[in-house]
């Protein structure tokens, strides 16, 4: 009977572990500034995710998040040469 328990107890861990596996894989976040996009078997779904938690079906479905926000890139002290073999530079 002690024997029968134990074997209880090391399944309902492992279903525990399994369940908690299966749950991790279905919530994902989109951060802000981008949207989530999905594809299921190669083809890519009409489904947007929005920032924050969502979901999706474990195993099945593949997600990728895509920028949707403008970057500004600022570059500066840019060096500049003339024919004459003067040097300067230009800053925004």
């Amino acid at each position: 009977r002690k024997g029968e328990r134990m074997e209880a107890w090391k399944l309902l861990v492992y279903a525990a572990a399994a369940l908690t596996v299966i749950i991790a894989s279905c919530i994902h976040t989109v951060d802000e500034g981008y949207r989530g996009v999905y594809w299921t078997g190669g083809k890519l779904q009409e489904a947007i995710a929005f920032p924050g938690y969502n979901l999706k079906l474990p195993f099945i479905t593949r997600f990728e998040q895509v920028q949707i926000s403008l970057q500004t890139d600022k570059v500066t002290d840019i060096p500049c040469g003339t024919s004459g073999g003067g040097v300067g530079s230009f800053d925004s």
